[in-house]
């Protein structure tokens, strides 16, 4: 189980709160607490792919694309868990001719026809599960200096997240099942249970998550380009490179849209069905305020019925028990 925050480029920040005070879990000294942002919708894939058809003796003609507009799926906060998928070896896809037309959510025909959908198609699959996420941040721009690890391992059962703060290698890790969930930070020693549904860690864990949406923000601001085609284990992979930020996005965004970017660079492998296999995206530059914009953002994922969540090896039986 795992409670996504969402992100569609606004601002935002909440609290977890136990049912009886505001829980104490808070990223590793030295990080700071991230924004949660609003969700945003993931709609599923519209239209169909035209075929030709012909009678005998009739000249054939070509039956026309449906012009329906994809449509929204109504956000929820219980994400159906969709039929486990074959896993994507650890081995470089094979490449296959490009030259397909299609492509994945938000894209088609060699054109995005909505950017934020394609940068945010990957968060269903972590909501979903199962599925192993990994993302590591590394920001030096003045004022918001953060170089973090974050992993989300959710198998539908259980959930174990982990932030770690790589400048001070303290970490927090939280371990949500259907039963006792228990939260570690390595920085204080300190561990705790809690019971119930929509407790203070699980609320902890839950904010948490706006890490895991964090690289959607940049995803959708990229100018990306469709450069390959390959498939691996029966799955369709697209391969997008970038080298500049798409103006209209920004336009769209709480970023600065003014400014010169000495770096914009970005390259991505995504699943046709929108799972991100691996991903980074650098900026560098200064803002049109004088603010020195220096960012590394590198993720990966994969699903998969062979992913399980082990309880951790400090998640002591008697504490749990025993916990109020």
């Amino acid at each position: 189980m795992v409670v996504l925050a969402g992100c569609s480029g606004g601002g935002g920040s909440s609290t977890p709160t136990d049912d009886a005070s505001t829980p104490t879990d808070a990223p590793a000294d030295g990080m700071d607490t991230p924004t949660k942002t609003p969700a945003g919708e993931t709609p599923t894939e519209g239209g169909s792919t035209p075929t030709d058809a012909a009678g005998d003796g009739d000249t054939p003609t070509k039956t026309p694309a449906s012009d329906d507009t994809p449509t929204k799926t109504p956000a929820s906060d219980d994400t159906p868990t969709p039929t486990p998928t074959a896993t994507p070896s650890g081995s470089t896809p094979t490449a296959t001719p490009a030259g397909s037309t299609g492509g994945p959510p938000g894209y088609e025909d060699g054109e995005f026809f909505n950017r934020t959908r394609f940068g945010q198609a990957y968060l269903q699959h972590i909501a979903a599960g199962p599925v192993a996420f990994n993302m590591t941040l590394r920001n030096n721009t003045a004022e918001a200096s953060q170089n973090i690890g974050f992993s989300l391992v959710n198998d539908t059962e259980e959930t174990l997240i982990t932030l770690n703060n790589l400048e001070k290698s303290g970490s927090t890790t939280y371990f949500v099942q259907n039963g006792t969930d228990a939260t570690r930070n390595t920085t204080s020693g300190e561990i705790r249970y809690a019971k119930g549904n929509n407790n203070g860690i699980e609320l902890g864990a839950a904010f948490l998550t706006i890490f895991a949406v964090l690289p959607s923000v940049y995803f959708s601001a990229m100018e990306w380009e469709q450069t390959d085609t390959r498939t691996s284990g029966g799955d369709t992979y697209y391969v997008y490179e970038s080298n500049s930020l798409n103006q209209t996005a920004l336009e769209q965004s709480d970023w600065e849209t003014d400014g010169s970017f000495e770096t914009a660079t970005g390259h991505m492998v995504m699943r046709s069905d929108g799972l991100v296999r691996n991903a980074t995206v650098t900026l560098s530059g200064t803002t049109a305020s004088g603010t020195e914009v220096d960012l590394d953002i590198e993720m990966s994922m994969r699903d998969g019925s062979d992913i399980t969540v082990e309880k951790p090896d400090w998640f002591d039986e008697s504490d749990a028990e025993s916990s109020g």
